[in-house]
């Protein structure tokens, strides 16, 4: 009867402990609607129109975490059935669930959200760090499809540190690695759509080799391999260029595909613009241009012939294949109109010049935002790389440091022996005190490291802090004092505008005329114009010159300098 008691009671306790243990609660579901879910989780990765068919007899309950996964289900399943066609009108709600997930974890592992603790906890049951990353990688993809680029950036960012940081290489395997390249590649095609070409290589490039460990198909290889090849054309790095559209080549199973006419394509203009082969590049493209099976494929392709045309200054050629992209594709038209432009300037034909001189006007107005954007978007990607490159070398150092205990403890093993066998119970206590002593000193010493590490990095953060705070002030009073100017009596406006300038930026000028010696002053005050932000009309005004001629001079400027060599020079 006794012992009975105590059973009882025994399970009594288990039980209210298990109640009373958060961690227990939120990670082990285990209900039907649960069963449901994970069951349409793993259908997804594999049919995903078969897992929505069943996602939408899903009636859902009551229960929180089912909620949020169910709604995570919903926005994923939406996004792999329309592709980019997907609107996301879900996103509170996705924004919601991501929160969610970040709230659970925090509560099952507070210790492990400091990625530089590396605090190793075993991941329940519904494995929430890898729904986590998911909910952050939906919500990207929902800001990307609304123009959100930096929140866009941010998701995914959070997607890729939330796996890395919780996950070690050999787990990242299987579905995860599929979801690692998933995450690059939509980094990818945001520095793409931005022309930042360093971060786009290096997400390709990391996208490749999760796809490669995840064993994608080859078709998906292929087209990020045919990425990486184009993202180092676009740097005139040519080998490289050619050695992945080879790559391409050889891992595409057949050739009766875009894929494969793509990569023909870009291979033919590289030939035209490394190798000065123009004549083989044309064939190739014509012959590409003769399979194309839609009018969206062979705009693509006479928007390519058209401008090796432009480029041989065979000018009625270039136009029979540059006219139609212009005034039929939005998307391309900005590719081609400097072509165009300068070919009606050389036929003298003004009215189609004004054309795409006030189209390309229009876009530099649109270059000069997309600085800014890139800008905040390359900051937010390099500080992701470099949180990327101390947890690597803090997670190689512990790697070593248990090498070396792995290698020690053995020899300290055997050494502690000899000792015992030699000394005998004599010297066992004395030993003892001494390996409590040397533990309590290496604990004190790797403390006092950690803490200075910690005091560092906080230091270095509150500089950064402070120097861009004054750099951004800097800029804005600047562009203050010089509308000010502007907008007063002064009859010397454009001299004390420049004096101005100069003084914020003491060697802007001299390194302007240093490095561009070729410039009029004329052309250098409108390119320091261009800095200030001053329109067109007002460097007119300013410059005592006529609207149409400052659109002219700015035209040549980007062909001799590039969109803005003033802000290279100051930063």
């Amino acid at each position: 009867m006794k012992s009975r008691l105590i059973i009882v009671l025994f399970v009594l306790c288990a039980f209210l402990s298990a109640c009373h243990n958060p961690k227990a609660s939120l990670t082990m579901p285990a209900n039907p609607f649960y069963d449901t879910l994970v069951g349409i989780d793993s259908l997804m990765w594999h049919r995903p129109d078969s897992a929505w068919l069943v996602l939408m007899e899903y009636e859902g309950d009551s229960n929180v975490f089912n909620s949020h996964y169910a709604q995570l289900l919903h926005s994923e399943l939406l996004f792999k059935k329309y592709r980019t066609q997907c609107t996301q009108t879900n996103q509170t709600e996705l924004l919601q669930t991501a929160a969610y997930f970040d709230s659970l974890v925090q509560q099952v592992f507070p210790l492990q959200m400091d990625a530089r603790r590396f605090k190793t906890t075993p991941t329940p049951n519904n494995d929430l760090f890898f729904l986590t990353a998911r909910a952050h990688y939906s919500c990207g993809a929902g800001y990307f499809v609304h123009d959100s680029l930096i929140e866009a950036c941010g998701e995914y960012i959070r997607t890729l540190q939330t796996m890395e940081n919780h996950y070690t290489e050999a787990e990242l395997v299987g579905t995860k690695a599929r979801f690692m390249a998933l995450a690059y590649d939509r980094l990818l095609d945001l520095f793409r759509v931005q022309f930042m070409i360093d971060p786009a290589i290096y997400c390709s490039k990391q996208a490749i080799a999760y796809e490669e460990i995840g064993h994608s198909s080859p078709q998906v290889i292929a087209n990020e391999l045919l990425h990486l090849g184009n993202l180092f054309g676009i740097q005139r790095e040519y080998d490289s260029a050619v050695y992945y559209f080879e790559k391409t080549l050889e891992v595409l199973p057949d050739r009766n595909n875009l894929l494969y006419r793509d990569c023909v394509s870009v291979m033919a203009l590289l030939r035209h613009e490394a190798y000065k082969d123009t004549e083989t590049s044309l064939d190739s493209l014509k012959s590409v241009l003769a399979q194309a099976p839609n009018e969206v494929e062979r705009t693509v392709r006479c928007q390519t012939i058209g401008h090796i045309y432009y480029d041989n200054r065979q000018y009625d050629s270039a136009k029979v294949y540059l006219e139609p992209v212009f005034e039929k594709d939005p998307v391309r038209a900005a590719a081609t109109a400097q072509d165009l432009y300068e070919i009606a300037i050389h036929e003298n034909d003004t009215m189609k010049a004004n054309q795409y001189a006030r189209f390309l006007v229009d876009e530099d107005v649109d270059a000069v935002d997309n600085q800014i954007l890139n800008s905040r978007l390359n900051e937010i990607f390099q500080n992701y790389l470099r949180e990327k490159q101390e947890i690597a070398a803090i997670r190689q150092q512990k790697k070593a440091i248990k090498t070396t205990l792995a290698i020690a403890l053995p020899l300290v093993g055997v050494l502690a022996v000899v000792v015992v066998i030699l000394m005998r119970c004599r010297h066992r206590k004395r030993l003892a005190i001494q390996e409590a002593e040397a533990q309590r000193q290496l604990n004190e010493a790797s403390q006092r490291l950690s803490e200075a590490a910690q005091r560092l990095d906080e230091a270095e953060r509150e500089l950064q802090t402070k120097v861009e705070q004054a750099t951004q002030l800097t800029r804005e009073m600047l562009l203050q004092r010089v509308a000010d100017i502007y907008q007063s009596n002064n009859k010397n406006k454009l001299q004390c505008i420049l004096e101005t300038l100069d003084e914020t930026y003491p060697q802007a000028v001299a390194r302007l005329k240093a490095e561009h010696p070729e410039l009029g002053e004329t052309e250098r005050n409108i390119l320091l114009l261009n800095f200030l932000h001053f329109r067109i009309k007002e460097e007119a005004d300013l410059l005592g010159l006529k609207e149409n001629t400052v659109m002219k001079y700015r035209s040549d400027l980007i062909k001799k300098v590039g969109k803005s060599p003033v802000f290279d020079l100051l930063g």
